[in-house]
């Protein structure tokens, strides 16, 4: 879909120059190049969104809780004390509904707003798509925008 936004999206499996953490997907300044192609390696200074993509699931061990996206966050952070000014996101296809993963993504908005985002304490995750397993289980009411509102929240830049 075309957002007619100033924006541009990298390919999957990228870093930015300087760091270790490989990247599912960028938001980029529109008129950013990669500056090595294979693997993509982008300027830290073209870099708006850090895109952490899965078609399901937040692993989050329960008896020994550890924030998931850590190395990508540790990144984000450096970046942002930088000056630099990314965001992070984790967008799921799907999720399994469930009184567990409810918390698990009350949790993992709770891991990346340590580091990032912290102007919009609910911003962190987005699902397209969720599946309800049982009525017994009370529906998660996330995603209180729509894919067009995040995609242009993941844009804006910290200012």
């Amino acid at each position: 879909m075309d957002y007619k936004l100033p924006y541009k999206v990298s390919g999957n499996n990228v870093y930015i120059y300087g760091y270790s953490v490989e990247c599912d997907l960028l938001i980029l300044k529109q008129d950013s190049k990669a500056i090595f192609e294979a693997p993509e390696i982008y300027r830290a200074e073209d870099v708006i969104t850090i895109i952490e993509s899965k078609a399901t699931g937040i692993f989050i061990d329960k008896k020994k809780p550890k924030n998931p996206f850590l190395n990508e966050l540790c990144m984000v952070k450096q970046l942002n004390d930088k000056g630099v000014g990314v965001k992070f996101a984790y967008i799921s296809l799907a999720e399994q509904i469930s009184g567990r993963s409810s918390r698990l993504l009350d949790e993992a908005n709770r891991y990346i707003n340590e580091y990032s985002n912290e102007k919009n304490q609910n911003k962190g995750v987005y699902c397209f798509s969720k599946t309800y397993p049982e009525d017994e289980y009370p529906l998660y009411e996330g995603n209180p925008y729509s894919f067009d509102e995040y995609i242009k929240y993941l844009c804006d830049d910290f200012s």
